[in-house]
């Protein structure tokens, strides 16, 4: 049940007055469900209706407001919309035209009667010496000057409710919004100059000025802050519950890692052994476990998890690492049964395409402790699947577990060790916006035996060139990516078809040549990559879903076609699919000529270094971090009032507030505290906060 003072602000739009069922289908379409949607819905700019200048010194394309007389009609009866019907108007500095098209004319002559004095408001030009104003935005009484000569808000509307709609709606309900007590340090007003929550609300929807429309006006800064408080604050909240979680004592010696140590054909990094030392502190900690392990492509994140699970079993439990595909789970479980062979312990694959016998036979070993290390989809944390004594969860961020789901994997086991592992390098603040719950651990170096992937960048012009150098490098048995942005025909974007490309490659290398997308069916897709892994055929055409995919130690070339359409970090983890093993690899960005500038900056951003970090910041540098991954992309929570192209300076001042509070008062006793609960259920970040503690 809301707080009392927050029921109005989730009342339905479609109960409000003159909002009928068809109107509140538009409102919906723009998101807005509900009274706190409508006041979190800002203007994208103003009008200024307030220049009444003499109509013989009227600026032309100017928006000007006037109190005219109606002298004259000029109107001729015609079947053509096209034909304008003019309406004579004038007052002592001068005459204007008032036009309108395809117009009712008993409307227009019952609207401006000869001799009516009125007030219009609207965009003027001059044609042929006449001063006119087509289609005037208003039309009123001109008693109505003081509500019309306004910096009227607009904001983006749809089909069935325009703007002037929208605003007198927002408008009548900001009338209604309760004063909320204060929930941010006055300090912290004080220090950017920020007002209350309710007036940087009006200040927001009725701008003075138009640097008030934007996000950088101080009464959107503080509307956002709040927003990021709250979601930042959820996250801490859950941070702090998993601290206070305590869990069985594990007790290790690294007798397992070193006996993998001695099979490696290689030394860990400084950033692996850094991480891995991280880990063993939680793990021997007598508090649970919830840390992410961000790293760059190839860095052997994959190593670092497999250090935590054998820390895991050799402290008497159970391990799961669970894969973003069932592609993916397979060649982790070949991987690490070869590697935990020697080490005489059982690993368990577990997905959902496989016998029932074999199926129930792995459940039983699941469950009986038979089973140390166990792989598998997302199917592992479903409920028939009962853990004996699972000690660590390892997650893909490609999964998108919210902080519900990462609550949830405690049914699993008694407080089992939480590890994140993602391959998306992305700047440490932006972390903080998704990640606030968990501790970080941050792998930027990789093997010294992989060689850097070369890039270079080439225009679309070049293909016919490109295609001879692809059939070479397959005689001589090399195995190619070919990625191409679409699956189907769009004219707007002119994008290539992955169809066309596959047969012109497939005629090119008849037999070789595959092809995988998003709209296939999950077997043949998967047998598609198998037949890649396994050398059966040379060349990849594909869409993203290669993006995080099987591991192809020996492709060597990724041919990236209309890169400029793809964001760096994308272009990074595609890039990522080759240089795997010990050959030379390639990558090529193909870009549609002719590029702009930004675009060709950007490609060549790419071609200048293999380092994800460095290439996440210049991509935040040209983009700006609310472009930097895409939300659908990055799984970055889709803000309301929040834009972080503006306010991602706020994010590290918002964070560590948060974790002050969670510090000093985890359950929001304190009395300067209680009104954070409103701030929480504001952005419905009271939800994960009580699913947490109920769980």
């Amino acid at each position: 049940m809301p707080n009392p003072l927050l029921l109005n602000l989730f009342w339905e739009v479609r109960k409000l007055k003159n909002i009928g069922s068809k109107r509140a289908e538009a409102y919906h379409r723009l998101g807005l469900q509900n009274i706190r949607d409508l006041i979190f819905y800002f203007p994208y700019q103003i009008i200024d209706r307030r220049y009444s200048p003499a109509l013989s010194e009227v600026l032309n394309g100017t928006i000007i407001t006037e109190v005219v007389t109606v002298e004259e009609h000029k109107f001729n009866i015609s079947r053509n919309k096209r034909t304008p019907q003019k309406v004579i108007c004038s007052n002592e500095t001068g005459k204007l035209t008032v036009i309108y098209f395809n117009a009712n004319l008993n409307h227009l002559k019952e609207t401006f009667r000869i001799g009516r004095t009125i007030l219009v408001s609207g965009k003027v030009e001059y044609n042929s010496g006449e001063l006119q104003m087509v289609h005037p935005d208003i039309v009123a009484n001109p008693t109505e000057v003081d509500r019309v000569k306004i910096l009227e808000p607009v904001y983006h509307s749809t089909y069935g409710l325009n703007s002037r709609f929208l605003n007198l709606t927002i408008q009548n309900t900001l009338k209604f919004i309760p004063t909320l007590p204060e929930w941010l340090p006055q300090g912290l007003l004080d220090k950017h100059g920020w007002i209350s929550w309710l007036s940087s609300l009006q200040h927001a929807h009725h701008p003075e000025h138009i640097d008030e429309v934007s996000g950088d006006s101080k009464y959107k800064q503080r509307l956002a802050f709040d927003e990021l408080l709250a979601t930042q604050l959820a996250l801490s909240l859950a941070r702090k519950h998993y601290q206070k979680q305590s869990k069985p004592e594990l007790n290790f010696h690294g007798v397992l890692t070193n006996k993998l140590y001695e099979q490696l054909p290689f030394d860990l990094t400084d950033g692996q052994k850094q991480a891995i030392s991280e880990i063993e502190s939680d793990q021997k900690s007598p508090y649970r476990m919830a840390r992410l392990v961000l790293g760059d492509v190839g860095c052997g994140k994959t190593l670092v998890a497999l250090c935590a699970m054998l820390n895991c079993v050799e402290g008497g439990k159970q391990a799961a690492l669970m894969a973003p595909t069932e592609v993916l789970a397979k060649q982790h479980f070949a991987k690490l049964t070869e590697l935990c062979e020697k080490l005489e312990l059982k690993v368990e694959l577990l997905i959902s395409k496989m016998p029932l016998s074999k199926r129930k036979e792995i459940l039983e070993n699941i469950a009986n402790h038979k089973a140390h290390i166990v792989i598998g989809t997302h199917a592992l944390f479903q409920e028939n699947v009962q853990f004996a004594a699972l000690g660590l969860a390892v997650i893909d961020e490609q999964h998108r577990f919210g902080v519900e789901q990462r609550a949830s994997l405690s049914k699993k086991g008694i407080a089992p060790d939480f590890l994140m592992m993602s391959a998306t390098p992305i700047p440490r603040t932006l972390c903080m916006v998704n990640y606030g719950d968990l501790d970080l651990s941050i792998i930027k170096d990789k093997p010294a035996m992989r060689e850097l992937i070369q890039t270079s960048v080439i225009s679309s012009n070049k293909i016919p060139e490109l295609l001879e150098r692809i059939k070479g490098a397959v005689e001589s048995g090399e195995k190619i990516y070919w990625i191409c942005p679409l699956i189907e025909e769009s004219e707007s974007l002119d994008l290539s078809y992955i169809e066309d490309r596959f047969s012109m490659l497939n005629e090119l290398l008849p037999t070789r040549t595959g092809i995988i997308h998003g709209k296939m069916h999950g077997v043949e897709r998967d047998k598609t990559m198998l037949e890649f892994l396994e050398g059966k055929i040379s060349v990849l055409v594909a869409t993203t879903v290669i993006e995080v995919g099987v591991d192809v130690s020996d492709a060597t070339i990724m041919v990236i076609e209309n890169a400029e359409r793809f964001g760096l970090s994308q272009l990074h983890q595609l890039r990522g699919r080759v240089g795997r093993g010990n050959k030379k690899s390639h990558c090529i960005l193909v870009y549609k000529h002719p590029a702009t500038q930004t675009a060709k900056q950007r490609l060549n951003i790419m071609k200048g270094s293999n380092d994800g970090f460095v290439i996440a910041e210049e991509d935040l540098k040209i983009r700006g971090s609310g472009e930097i991954l895409g939300t659908k992309q990055s799984g970055l929570p889709s803000f309301r009032t929040c834009n972080l192209n503006y306010h991602y300076n706020l994010i590290p001042e918002a964070n560590a507030l948060a974790r002050k509070i969670a510090e000093d008062d985890p359950d929001l006793k304190h009395p300067a505290n209680q009104k954070l609960k409103l701030l929480l259920e504001l952005y419905e970040q009271d939800k994960s906060v009580n699913y947490i503690k109920n769980n």
